[in-house]
């Protein structure tokens, strides 16, 4: 129900699935245009969506509401990214929007392939249902949760995507 409201209330209400997707990725991953990555995001967000009767768009908010909800403070020009692929607002002044804009159509076109189904996820269903930094891990390690890692065959990540068990659970999240 909150994920609800934030998306309701929030910019990305009219954005499209695979631009909010895609700032998913971008944030996650970075610019390194790594199909496995994003596509293995995209399958714990299709699990979610299944498993709860949501939408893509609620289950992705839900999983990542500050970025959705636009509340992060560092890189808050992920939010303005868009599908027109404009210099987003707050980008580092530092930084080369046109080495970057050709990234952004790249992830956009690998995130709209991930929605319609197009591109599957390298990590063998079900096994996927959360994704997480080495730190997220041992913070919830810490707490009592179980990791168990997602079946991805070859494919490398900068997160680590698995199913997540809560303390004293054994099947589900």
């Amino acid at each position: 129900m909150i994920a609800l409201l934030l998306m309701l209330a929030s910019p990305v209400a009219a954005q499209s699935d695979a631009v909010l997707l895609a700032r998913t990725c971008v944030s996650e991953r970075s610019w390194a245009v790594e199909t496995a990555a994003c596509a293995a995001i995209g399958a714990v967000v299709r699990d979610r969506m299944e498993r709860r009767g949501v939408s893509f768009r609620a289950a992705l908010v839900a999983l990542a509401p500050r970025l959705h909800g636009c509340t992060i403070d560092r890189r808050r020009w992920l939010c303005d990214l868009d599908e027109d692929a404009h210099r987003p607002e707050g980008w580092p002044r530092s930084a080369s929007w046109e080495r970057r804009r050709s990234d952004w159509l790249a992830t956009l076109d690998e995130a709209v392939l991930i929605v319609t189904g197009e591109l599957p996820s390298p990590c063998a269903e079900g096994t996927a249902r959360a994704w997480g930094s080495t730190e997220d891990l041992e913070r919830r390690r810490s707490r009592g949760y179980r990791w168990v890692p997602a079946t991805c065959g070859d494919a490398r990540f900068a997160n680590h995507f698995g199913r997540l068990f809560r303390p004293l659970e054994t099947d589900s999240e």
